[in-house]
């Protein structure tokens, strides 16, 4: 408890000693920002290895807007109005090997539907509500083959990802005292 207060920024009611684990994750998040968003860097294409919470930081504060589909990661990404679609149908979602959860691309997944034949195993009949709602979702959403998809990091007023900002909004759950 007396550490998180010492880690918490000034402004915050804390003497602004950086937490290094916090500041690890907010630098990871960095190389998998520019891995997702910049393919000039001379590392695309090398399998890099992400760690569970790091990934789970990316996935929660990256949102995306839908263009061609070939960054769009289908069905682990935050793409669908906000909405990752385990939000929209965790029961679906759970019946898609986790390869595919972390390879489909929007692009595969949207051409004639083949997100269909990512779904193992039978649904229960809440499962299939689901199935329902994600579908009509989904038959809404159009590809622009013209545009690249492009990721918005909403926690900066320029919409691009820095190390300060996701250190910050890591940090939010503090209260200023």
């Amino acid at each position: 408890m007396a550490r998180s207060r010492v880690c918490r920024p000034k402004e915050l009611g804390g003497l602004g000693v950086l937490n290094l684990h916090t500041q690890g994750i907010a630098l990871r998040l960095r190389w998998e920002w520019l891995k997702r968003t910049d393919s000039s860097k001379p590392w695309q294409g090398l399998a890099m290895s992400a760690d569970k919470e790091m990934q789970a930081a990316f996935t929660s504060l990256v949102h995306w807007t839908l263009g061609n589909g070939s960054q769009i990661l289908f069905w682990k990404d935050r793409w669908i109005q906000g909405l990752r679609i385990v939000e929209i149908a965790p029961l679906v979602v759970a019946h898609v090997r986790t390869q595919t959860v972390n390879r489909r691309l929007a692009k595969d997944g949207l051409t004639s539907s083949n997100w269909i034949n990512d779904i193992k195993g039978e649904l229960s009949t809440d499962g299939l509500v689901q199935f329902i709602q994600l579908w009509e979702r989904l038959d809404a959403v159009e590809l622009d083959p013209s545009r690249e998809d492009q990721a918005i990091w909403k926690w900066s007023a320029s919409g691009q990802y820095s190390a300060s900002s996701a250190y910050r909004i890591m940090n939010e759950g503090s209260i200023r005292l």
